[in-house]
């Protein structure tokens, strides 16, 4: 599928790609795709203790106990919809009792990363409108709009982000959902402190800006040169437009790679090669995608046989 829509329906061929990616490594850019290797263990680092920060409170969990559950995670995801299989995949390794915190970590902590690619996404977004050529000021009516309707979005599902609790005291009303979601409100007001999920908010935060300065930098190693915030906002587009396509990790790549190409395309306004603009783009997709998610994903895959190796006798 990526290579009809890549190479056969964009018109790119195969050996220009090639060509993108020879003249990188011949260049003096070494330092940009150091930076960007380098940034891989404090990517994951960041999302380990993101998930720990909470887990810790309700199981004695170490640090590598942490950072295998969520290789894991990412392993049984890669081709579930919308990464559904992380919360199976993060259990594995967590006492039967304490499952349901395992669920509820990951989900709190992805909808913490969700509201920062919201507000960034959003960010991007009017700057990429006010600042490009190919737009005027006939546009200015739906830039406010956007801007309302994203706030308004943005200030709702932050709020249910930060008094979520609440939202537990209403569901135990109801009988059949009180055996779900009166264990872990309990538990929840027993141990969960009021700056805890400002905390993981700024982790997740943290996080999103790390492997946004990987495809930044990555960019700069495959030679496509613009200004930083230009980078910065149309990769803000792209992550925000992506989250919004429930598909697997696996094929996120395909998603991603199709949405920063006609992201990216519009720099042919300003008198850029698009076919130039495209080859780089796409080995710097393909890098970032092989990096955070490929290369930990089979380290997952080898801790998964192990569990099931031990499992099994």
């Amino acid at each position: 599928m990526l290579y009809w829509q890549v190479f056969w329906y964009k018109k790119i061929d195969f050996q220009q790609l090639q060509t993108a990616i020879s003249a990188a490594w011949q260049g003096a850019n070494y330092y940009h795709l150091l930076i960007a290797i380098f940034l891989i263990p404090l990517n994951w680092h960041l999302e380990v203790y993101k998930w720990l920060f909470i887990m810790i409170r309700y199981e004695k969990i170490s640090y590598g106990q942490a950072t295998k559950a969520i290789l894991l995670g990412l392993t049984v995801s890669l081709f579930t919809p919308n990464r559904v299989g992380e919360y199976g995949g993060r259990m594995l390794l967590v006492e039967k009792e304490h499952r349901p915190m395992a669920i509820y970590a990951t989900m709190i902590g992805n909808f913490a990363q969700w509201i920062i690619l919201l507000l960034f996404g959003l960010l991007g977004l009017l700057f990429f409108i006010n600042y490009n050529p190919i737009f005027n000021e006939t546009h200015i009516f739906w830039q406010k709009l956007l801007f309302i309707a994203g706030l308004c979005l943005f200030i709702l599902l932050t709020t249910a982000y930060f008094y979520h609790q609440r939202l537990f005291f209403i569901l135990n009303k109801f009988a059949f959902l009180r055996k779900y979601t009166l264990e872990l409100s309990e538990k929840l007001a027993l141990y969960a402190q009021k700056g805890d999920y400002l905390h993981i908010f700024l982790i997740a935060g943290g996080r999103y800006l790390v492997y946004t300065f990987q495809y930044i930098f990555l960019l700069y190693f495959f030679g496509f040169e613009n200004t930083f915030i230009n980078h910065f906002s149309c990769i803000a587009i792209i992550y925000f437009i992506q989250t919004g396509m429930p598909v697997p990790p696996a094929t996120g790549l395909l998603v991603r790679a199709n949405v920063a190409l006609w992201i990216f395309a519009q720099y042919n306004s300003l008198g850029v090669s698009g076919l130039e603009i495209q080859t780089k783009v796409l080995a710097a997709t393909l890098s970032l995608w092989l990096m955070n998610i490929f290369f930990p994903a089979l380290f997952g895959y080898y801790l998964l046989f192990r569990y099931s190796f031990k499992k099994n006798g």
